[in-house]
């Protein structure tokens, strides 16, 4: 990987002063809003390090005058702590949607062409597959999906396993989320309204909402909280039904209300920390979401987060449990860290 002289980050502080419960944030500006590179996606490796990925057009790249296309280059960063300088470690990066460290702290990044391996002799491209989700499992089995892939898991022997609607009870090929619980349970949410597998060990169980109270609309997200109940996000049908949880018998519709008032949203994230849930509610007009709000949940009560403006559009939101920080990257390169209490 290519190294440049590493790029200083600036670092402020600010004290969040909007709700009495929220505590400390930290703002780094990571590139200035109107830099031409613009932070698309971050992740933490076992060892707390940052790695962030940029995008920029490609000046140095050629095109025909005639051609509308525009040649797109990625850049990773990283950080080793949050005082350390913010150091280009590879300047010309795969395109990347997603990343993720397995347990012995090797980066995959995922994107539109399949799941890639990083390490010192450069890319290993594991699968390829037009997939849109992927997690990892305790024992880095590499588990993926895509809306027409059906469901692909990638074993630490590098034997890959398909399954489809055709050869399998996979009611559908098209999944649009899947998650890993601690227990090794595979969590699929599937398309068109057919709602989620459940994969534990052999035992292959459909929630719908027909079998049970699960909404009918589709899934974008999935996680679990300290207790391994599962959390969905949904809403983007219906905005009243934004989020729901199965304690292992029933789905309950966990939607957030603030001062008994319903914050109607579609939920596309959620995140564990500590003991709270967060989500991201994106509001949605006129066919394009306008604002989003990032609300924490303690187990009793909401409370909206309001450390920056609905306006500023949430790019990536990523746990720190060792430093007890939510950290949430915008899209005016901006990465706020909100301790958790």
């Amino acid at each position: 990987m290519k190294t440049i002289n590493s790029l200083i980050l600036l670092i402020a502080l600010t004290i969040c002063n909007a709700c009495e419960k929220q505590t400390d944030s930290e703002i780094k500006t990571l590139f200035n809003e109107d830099s031409e590179k613009r932070l698309m996606t971050f992740a933490l490796n076992k060892e707390d390090e940052f790695y962030f990925v940029s995008q920029e057009i490609d000046k140095d790249t050629v095109v025909p005058m005639w051609s509308s296309y525009l040649p797109i280059k990625h850049n990773l960063y990283r950080q080793i702590d949050t005082n350390s300088n913010f150091e280009l470690i590879d300047d010309d990066f795969y395109y990347t949607e997603d990343i993720k460290f397995n347990s012995n702290n090797e980066m995959l990044i995922r994107n539109h062409l399949g799941v890639f391996q990083i390490n010192d002799n450069g890319y290993q491209n594991l699968f390829e597959e037009s997939i849109n989700t992927f997690d990892i499992d305790s024992k880095n089995n590499i588990w993926a999906a895509g809306y027409n892939s059906g469901l692909i898991m990638f074993d630490t022997n590098g034997e890959i396993t398909k399954y489809a609607d055709s050869t399998s009870i996979l009611p559908t090929n098209g999944i649009s989320y899947l998650f890993v619980d601690k227990n090794d349970v595979v969590w699929i949410a599937l398309w068109n309204n057919q709602g989620i597998l459940k994969i534990d060990k052999q035992d292959w169980q459909v929630f719908n909402s027909t079998n049970s109270n699960l909404t009918s609309q589709n899934i974008w997200a999935i996680n679990s909280d300290k207790y391994n109940n599962i959390w969905i996000g949904t809403g983007h049908d219906d905005n009243s039904l934004s989020l729901m949880r199965f304690n292992g018998t029933d789905w309950e519709d966990m939607s957030p209300r603030i001062d008994n008032e319903l914050i109607k949203g579609t939920i596309r994230k959620i995140i564990n920390l500590e003991n709270k849930i967060y989500v991201v509610s994106n509001q949605y007009n006129l066919d394009a979401f306008q604002t989003n709000k990032l609300l924490a949940f303690d187990g009793l009560t909401w409370e909206k987060i309001n450390i920056f403006p609905d306006e500023e559009p949430i790019r990536d939101i990523k746990p720190d449990k060792s430093r007890k920080t939510l950290w949430i990257l915008t899209a005016k390169n901006k990465l706020y860290g909100l301790k958790s209490e």
